[in-house]
């Protein structure tokens, strides 16, 4: 509560003193720091604007280097991942990895946190979906399980890519296509040629 109030202070006393000469760039790191604060308190949606707006500013300011917008898209990204839309988030994380890697280059230590940050996000998305696919086999869903099971499937092969080693993705393994396989009473090999496994 004192952080939220001590930026929003200073958010608008800058504002007052300096109207809108006041750098852009300073706005942007309010807006974040306040969706911060948001989100600590689990204030998500307000959290949610906050980080939206200091995007927008710091893409209006034409951020030369874009480390401003991918703070901003880092922040939103995790705000995503900690409500768990993961398929809003993963975005979110490539586009600021991508802006990171072009300003710092690849080898860069903070790049290895940017991809901590995407690979969480890729295998929470993963076992989510593999999850939902085995459900909708289970229902006998075949034709809505399967393009689960294949997204499943690429986002934990994309995990080693990223240079980051852990657990393996949990409930991935094609079980899923296994399942869907034996309840269609499709030939087992046939099938997962055709799905390119």
């Amino acid at each position: 509560a004192e952080a939220e109030w001590a930026t929003r202070a200073a958010l608008e006393a800058a504002d007052a003193a300096h109207g809108p000469a006041y750098p852009a760039a300073a706005v942007a790191i309010f807006l974040n720091s306040l969706g911060r604060a948001f989100q600590a308190q689990g204030h998500y949606a307000q959290a949610e604007r906050h980080f939206r707006h200091a995007i927008a500013v710091a893409e209006k300011i034409g951020d030369p280097d874009h480390v401003l917008i991918a703070v901003g898209l880092v922040q939103l990204g995790k705000l995503f991942e900690a409500r768990n839309r993961y398929g809003d988030a993963e975005p979110l994380l490539r586009r600021a990895q991508a802006m990171l890697e072009e300003v710092y280059g690849a080898d860069h230590p903070d790049m290895a946190i940017c991809r901590g940050n995407l690979v969480r996000v890729l295998r929470a998305q993963a076992t989510a979906l593999g999850k939902r696919a085995e459900w909708l086999t289970r229902q006998g869903r075949y034709r809505e399980a399967e393009p689960l099971c294949r997204r499943a499937l690429s986002l934990a092969e994309e995990v080693p890519e990223l240079g980051i080693d852990g657990p393996p993705v949990q409930n991935l393994r094609p079980r899923a296509l296994d399942e869907l396989a034996v309840a269609q009473n499709r030939d087992f090999v046939t099938h997962r040629k055709r799905l390119g496994l």
